[in-house]
């Protein structure tokens, strides 16, 4: 066989090249299993030393005292007031985190879905087809973000209280707020993988979800879901 011309190895070595910058590199430090299995609260990464100018984040805050969903660069925290009411503080500095899923995204494509999503479980399956269609490498993780209104939802915030020391699984639940939420404006950071169950997302899914309310200006980490049929839902995949 003769070797190929110089000129197609070029042209073979530089779509390789693309198609490996195509798709931003999703990165992650400490593991979901440190708090459930081992009941590990330390923080594994200081958010501040990830140096990326659009950086799309989401984690437990160390100690398990909020939610940390870091939006284009920006860093908030889903927390919980004195009263047990939940809040969202912006521009934390000095933010730790127990473990953490990242990637640095600078443009995003929109898709518009079609779909009637009124689960997880649909918006996950929804996501991995619009997501292939795009041209997404389904099989590694990937970034992506959902603009919609909510027709009802539920989710929680991690936030325990500074006077437990005994970290247990008692403790563990009892840290857990949860809150329910209907007919919202909704935008929500994800990260999809069907390789880090246990790790960034939890051991029944495939998708790892906060979401913030633009009415209320609350968030938290996404349990249930449904959308308003009659809204669309715009999903974000990173740039092709």
């Amino acid at each position: 066989m003769k070797p190929l011309p110089q000129v197609v190895l070029t042209s073979l070595l530089l779509f390789m090249t693309h198609i490996a910058l195509a798709q931003p590199v999703v990165k992650y430090c400490g593991k979901m299993s440190k708090i459930h299995k081992e009941g590990v609260l330390d923080a594994a990464i200081l958010v501040d030393s990830i140096h990326a100018k659009h950086l799309y984040a989401l984690g437990p805050v160390e100690n398990l005292r909020g939610e940390i969903i870091v939006w284009d660069g920006k860093p908030f925290v889903a927390a919980i007031t004195e009263e047990k009411k939940p809040y969202l503080r912006k521009n934390v500095k000095d933010l730790k985190a127990i473990f953490l899923v990242y990637a640095h995204v600078q443009q995003w494509d929109t898709i518009i879905l079609q779909q009637n999503i009124s689960s997880l479980a649909e918006l996950e399956r929804v996501i991995t087809h619009a997501a292939f269609k795009h041209g997404t490498d389904t099989t590694s993780a990937f970034p992506f973000l959902i603009i919609g209104k909510v027709e009802a939802g539920s989710g929680h915030i991690m936030f325990k209280d500074s006077s437990v020391t005994t970290i247990n699984a008692e403790a563990i639940k009892g840290a857990k707020h949860i809150n329910s939420f209907t007919r919202q404006d909704a935008q929500m950071l994800g990260f999809h993988s069907q390789h880090h169950q246990s790790i960034f997302t939890h051991h029944d899914s495939f998708l790892h979800i906060h979401y913030r309310l633009r009415n209320k200006y609350q968030a938290g980490h996404l349990d249930a879901v449904s959308f308003v049929e009659t809204e669309p839902i715009k999903l974000l995949l990173p740039h092709q």
